[in-house]
């Protein structure tokens, strides 16, 4: 069941980022806890003050995955020594349901032979 499913959804994620490292996948992981930290539970803040405490540190992210709907565990370290440093982590991120996220995916079923789209694969 995804109903009930609610955490920070990666929206955009930075070539090179502590993000990009990690391996998150942007519009299909959700984070859902930070170092066992459930963020469904916590504040609207405490995600951000977390990684600023941490600066330099591993950090262990708990996420779902909509696409194959899996759970997985990565590790990555928030870090401004990356390059083009845009922030802490390299990625975009906003509080959602897996739900609301589901009710907005397009679903190509029919291409036009010979049509541009047809042409990007």
């Amino acid at each position: 069941q995804t109903r009930s499913i609610e955490g920070y959804q990666v929206a955009r994620v930075l070539p090179n980022s502590p993000a990009h490292k990690a391996g998150l996948l942007p519009f299909f992981d959700f984070i859902m806890t930070i170092d066992n930290f459930d963020m469904a539970t916590t504040n609207s803040t405490f995600f951000q003050e977390y990684i600023k405490k941490n600066v330099e540190q591993p950090i262990k992210m708990g996420l779902h995955n909509t696409k194959n709907r899996s759970y997985r565990e990565v590790m990555l370290k928030p870090t401004h020594k990356w390059p083009g440093s845009g922030g802490l982590l390299g990625c975009s991120i906003d509080w959602s349901s897996v739900d609301n996220c589901m009710s907005s995916i397009w679903h190509v079923v029919n291409v036009t032979p010979g049509s541009l789209a047809a042409r990007a694969g």
